[in-house]
C-alpha cells in the first residue's frame, strides 16, 4: 500500500514537471514567433485608422500588412498559402480583388481619407500579355473560392474586361497604398504586362465574405485588432468594403527573387464610439497576435492639438497644408483615449463639402429623337470640379458592352463655369469634331459580337466647374440566352475608371510613413511627404443598368405548341396511308352480313326491351289497385266461390 501511494506520488511529480515543460516551452513559441517570422523574411503589422465623420459616425480602416517571398517548395510561415499559390501557378505581377456594400455619402460625409470603391465587387490585375487569356481565367476562379464570391462571371477577358490605354497611370487599386506612380515596374506601358479590371455591379458583400478574409491573417482574428471586428455590427454598417490588394516587390534576399506584399484592408462606417471599437480595457480586452511586430492606432489630430488638455503621443507630422496636421498613433494595447478627446470641439471630422472631382454618368432616353428608351437612349457623362481656388488634371475612360452602339456623330460636350454663389458665368459648348480635338477622345470601337467599345480621354477641369459630356446610342437585339435572370430589371454595365492627381490633404497611408517600422522617435518619421507630381489616385464609378429591347419570351412555347400541333396532324395522315389494310370483295360481303345480322338483333333486342318495359307496367297497375282496395278479378271470383258454398 505504501509502496502505490509511493508511486502515485512520483507520478504526481513528473506530471507537473512535464506540464511545466509544456508551458515554458509555449511562452517560447509564443515570444518567438515575431522573431522567428522576421527572420525567414515574412513581416506583419496591423493597423486601424480613425476618423469621426460629420453625422455623429465613426470611420474605422483596418489595414493588415503582409510581406513575405513565395516558397516553391510551398512551405510558408505566415504569409497565406493560398495567395502563395496564386503568384506561383498564375503569370500576375499584382491583382486587387474588393467587395462593397452600400455607398459613400459625400454629402454626409464629404471626402474619404481612403480610397473607396463601387457598390459590388471589383477586380483589377497586372497580367502577362502571353498568358492573358488563361491567367485571367485562373485569377478569376481563384479569388472566387478565396472570397466565396462570384468573379467567375466576368472570366471572358474579351467581354467583361478593360485594358489600359498605352501609357497610362496604374490605378491605385493595382498597387499597395492609396498612390499611385507612372514609372514602375509592369505599368500599363510594359510590353510584357497589360493591367485589366473588370466590374460586378451586384455582386453582394455579407459575413460568408468575411469568414474566408479573416483566415488569411496570421491570428485568424482570434487576436490582434481583428479581433476586435463585430460580423453584426459590421453586418449593419451603411458602408462596408473589404479588398484583398497583393503585388510582387523587389525582394531584399537576393535567393528569393519572388517577394510579395499583402494588404488586407476593411473600411466600415459605424454609428458608434471609438471606446465600443476599441475596448482593449473592457470586457474583451485585446490580446495581441504573436507574429505582428506591431499592432497600432492612427487617429487624424488637430493641427495645435494642445488645446484637447491631453498629451499625445507619437504624433506624426504630415503635411503643412493639410486639413489635418497631424497623425496621432499608439500602440493598441497601450490605447487609451481621454474623454476630453472625444468631448472637444477642435477633433478633425470630416465635412460635407466635396473638394476632389468625381463623375456622375448615367443613361437617359434619347435627347434627338422620340423612339422609346429600349431602342435608343442618351449617355450623359458629368465632370465635377467643386474646388473654388484648385485645377484638376482628370484621365477618364469608359466602356460599353458589344450591344450598345455609340453614335459619335451626336457626341457634344459643355464646360459651365460658376462664381462663388453658385451662379454660371461662362458656358461653352462643341460638336463632335471640336469636342474629339479638344478634349484628345480615343475611340476604341467593337465588333458589335462580344468584345466592348472603349472611349476614354483626358482634360483639365477649371475650377467650380462641371464638364457634360453626351452622345447618343443605338441598341442592339441580344439573343434569348444572353439574357439573365431577370430581363426586365435591364442589362448591368460595369463602373468606368477615373484619375486624378491627389490634393495635399491627408490620404492613407501616407507616402513617407513606414507602416512596418513605427517605434523609431517622432523626429526621425516627421517630414514631407513624397512629390505628387508622379502620384494618382484612382476610382471608379458606379454600375449602371439599361434598358435593351427585349424578346417575345413566349416565343418558345408557342413554337413548340404550334409545331407539336403539325407534327401530330402528319403523322395521323401518313400513318392512315401507309398503315391501313387494302379490303377484298370477300371482306365487304362479310361486313355487310355482319352488319344486317346486327341490324336484325338490333331490332330484336328492342323488341324484348319492350316486352319487359309492358310486364314492368302491368305490375306497377297490379300493385296501385291493392294499395287503393279495390280487388282485382281473381279476388272477386274467390269471393263468389266461398259463397256459394256456404249457401
Amino acid at each position: 500500500m505504501r509502496a502505490r501511494k509511493a508511486l502515485t506520488g512520483v507520478v504526481e511529480v513528473l506530471l507537473r514537471g512535464v506540464m511545466i515543460l509544456v508551458a515554458w516551452a509555449l511562452v517560447d513559441l509564443v515570444v518567438g514567433a515575431a522573431a522567428a517570422a522576421a527572420a525567414s523574411g515574412d513581416l506583419f503589422s496591423e493597423h486601424v485608422l480613425v476618423q469621426f465623420l460629420s453625422d455623429s459616425k465613426l470611420l474605422a480602416h483596418f489595414d493588415f500588412r503582409l510581406t513575405g517571398s513565395i516558397q516553391k517548395d510551398g512551405l510558408y510561415d505566415i504569409f497565406p498559402k493560398s495567395i502563395g499559390r496564386i503568384f506561383t501557378h498564375i503569370p500576375t505581377a499584382g491583382f486587387t480583388a474588393s467587395l462593397t456594400q452600400g455607398r459613400w455619402k459625400h454629402h454626409q460625409w464629404g471626402d474619404p481619407p481612403v480610397e473607396v470603391t463601387p457598390p459590388g465587387g471589383l477586380l483589377v490585375a497586372n497580367m502577362e500579355k502571353a498568358h492573358l487569356h488563361r491567367g485571367w481565367r485562373h485569377l478569376v476562379h481563384a479569388l472566387g473560392g478565396l472570397l466565396c464570391a462570384t468573379f467567375g462571371a466576368v472570366e471572358d477577358v474579351s467581354r467583361h474586361t478593360t485594358p489600359l490605354p498605352h501609357g497610362w497611370p496604374l490605378p491605385s487599386a493595382a498597387v499597395m497604398g492609396a498612390h499611385t506612380r507612372t514609372q514602375m515596374p509592369g505599368s500599363s506601358g510594359s510590353d510584357t504586362h497589360e493591367v485589366r479590371y473588370a466590374s460586378m455591379p451586384i455582386e453582394p458583400l455579407c459575413t460568408e465574405n468575411l469568414t474566408p478574409w479573416l483566415k488569411l491573417l496570421p491570428c485568424r482574428g482570434q487576436s490582434g485588432l481583428a479581433s476586435l471586428l463585430d460580423p453584426l455590427l459590421l453586418a449593419e454598417s451603411p458602408f462596408k468594403s473589404l479588398a484583398i490588394h497583393a503585388a510582387e516587390v523587389p525582394s531584399p534576399n537576393p535567393t528569393s527573387p519572388h517577394h510579395v506584399e499583402l494588404a488586407l484592408t476593411l473600411t466600415a462606417v459605424l454609428g458608434m464610439s471609438v471606446e465600443s471599437l476599441l475596448r482593449p480595457g473592457g470586457p474583451r480586452r485585446m490580446e495581441a497576435c504573436p507574429p505582428a511586430l506591431g499592432s497600432w492606432v492612427h487617429m487624424r489630430l488637430p493641427p495645435d492639438h494642445s488645446l484637447l488638455g491631453t498629451d499625445l503621443p507619437a504624433t506624426y507630422t504630415h503635411s503643412r497644408l493639410s486639413d489635418a496636421t497631424h497623425l496621432g498613433t499608439w500602440r493598441a494595447e497601450e490605447f487609451r483615449l481621454p474623454a476630453a478627446l472625444l468631448q472637444s470641439a477642435p477633433i478633425v471630422r470630416l465635412g460635407n463639402e466635396r473638394r476632389d472631382a468625381w463623375v456622375d454618368r448615367q443613361q437617359i432616353g434619347s435627347l434627338l429623337t422620340k423612339r422609346p428608351e429600349r431602342l435608343q437612349g442618351s449617355m450623359v457623362v458629368h465632370l465635377h470640379n467643386s474646388a473654388p481656388s484648385t485645377i484638376k488634371h482628370v484621365v477618364y475612360q469608359d466602356t460599353l458592352p458589344f450591344y450598345l452602339n455609340p453614335l459619335v456623330h451626336t457626341l457634344t460636350s459643355q464646360l459651365d463655369i460658376f462664381d462663388k454663389r453658385g451662379q454660371k458665368m461662362v458656358s461653352v459648348s462643341h460638336g463632335a469634331d471640336k469636342s474629339f480635338s479638344t478634349l484628345g477622345i480615343d475611340w476604341r470601337f467593337t465588333d458589335g459580337r462580344s468584345a466592348p467599345s472603349v472611349f476614354s480621354f483626358n482634360t483639365t477641369l477649371p475650377a467650380s466647374s462641371i464638364l457634360t459630356i453626351s452622345f447618343e446610342l443605338g441598341k442592339r437585339f441580344l439573343h434569348i440566352g444572353q439574357f439573365g435572370f431577370s430581363p426586365d430589371k435591364g442589362q448591368d454595365v460595369g463602373s468606368a475608371l477615373f484619375m486624378q492627381k491627389p490634393l495635399s490633404h491627408f490620404t492613407w497611408p501616407p507616402a513617407s510613413v513606414d507602416l512596418y517600422d513605427l517605434d523609431m522617435p517622432a523626429a526621425n518619421r516627421s517630414g514631407p511627404p513624397s512629390s505628387a507630381d508622379d502620384r494618382w489616385l484612382g476610382h471608379f464609378t458606379e454600375g449602371m443598368v439599361i434598358m435593351v429591347p427585349l424578346p417575345d419570351f413566349s416565343m418558345p412555347f408557342n413554337v413548340i405548341a404550334l409545331s407539336s400541333t403539325v407534327l401530330t396532324l402528319f403523322f395521323g395522315a401518313v400513318f392512315r396511308m401507309t398503315a391501313i389494310k387494302p379490303r377484298s370483295a370477300d371482306d365487304e360481303t362479310k361486313d355487310r352480313d355482319e352488319g344486317d345480322r346486327s341490324a336484325l338483333s338490333g331490332k330484336m333486342s328492342k323488341i324484348a326491351a319492350l316486352r319487359l318495359w309492358v310486364r314492368r307496367v302491368m305490375r306497377c297497375e297490379r300493385g296501385r289497385g291493392a294499395t287503393n282496395g279495390v280487388p282485382d278479378a281473381a279476388t272477386r271470383t274467390s269471393t263468389a266461390e266461398a259463397t256459394s258454398k256456404a249457401d
